[in-house]
């Protein structure tokens, strides 16, 4: 029996975060296919940091889109490469997906390296590990639909968030013109607010001001 089309998910984050590792998680609870971004560069390039050093910073973001951009959009978990969004034509391809930020501080990053010189990491031997932290954290929080810690949270906790939130977000589509209002009059929220609470601040519980119209599917 075939699967129903679902978007991707993107996992995107500095190197070390745990992108794979959690990735490989949520597809597994979603029955999603999973694909490394640097893992499917290796097919074809298994020295990353020569490829970068022989061909530039600009040639690598490049070779990377045209690899990702050619991964399935739907029923899949991408982790690609930090590097790929700055790439305009990465971000406009992967747009569709729901896209998660795996944050972690810059010093939970530093302890965890290895062999960093050796990892294809674009722009790190121009601006050094601190100023390319802040500055990927900034085109991360622009582009994200939600952003994750995941020094808070174990492997398999932050696949559950995920998950949860990637549900509440199918299911929230074409209900933004729904609020919810507390059996006890006090409180108003969203769709995916009140989804997420459940119980309303004043006690009550959340009931929508119209009904909405759920397709077959849903």
């Amino acid at each position: 029996m075939p699967k129903n089309k679902m978007p991707g998910i993107l996992l995107v984050g500095m190197p070390y975060v745990g992108k794979s590792t959690i990735g490989k998680k949520v597809a597994e609870l979603l029955g999603f296919d999973f694909f490394d971004g640097d893992a499917e560069i290796e097919k074809v390039y298994p020295d990353r940091q020569k490829y970068l050093d022989e061909s530039g910073d600009e040639k690598y973001v490049e070779m990377e889109t045209d690899i990702v951009a050619k991964l399935p959009l739907h029923n899949s978990v991408l982790a690609p490469g930090g590097s790929v969004l700055y790439s305009e034509k990465a971000k406009k391809c992967l747009q569709p997906c729901f896209k998660v930020y795996l944050n972690a501080s810059l010093e939970t990053i530093k302890s965890r390296i290895t062999e960093i010189d050796k990892r294809g990491i674009v722009r790190l031997r121009k601006m050094g590990l601190d100023n390319l932290y802040a500055e990927r954290k900034g085109i991360y929080q622009s582009y994200m639909n939600i952003e994750l810690d995941s020094e808070k949270n174990s492997a398999d906790e932050a696949a559950v968030k995920i998950v949860k939130a990637y549900c509440i977000r199918q299911l929230s589509k074409n209900k933004s013109g729904i609020n919810y209002i507390s059996t006890n009059q006090k409180s108003m929220a969203g769709f995916n607010d009140a989804l997420m609470l459940g119980l309303a601040p004043d006690k009550g519980l959340f009931v929508p001001d119209k009904f909405p119209l759920f397709s077959e599917d849903e």
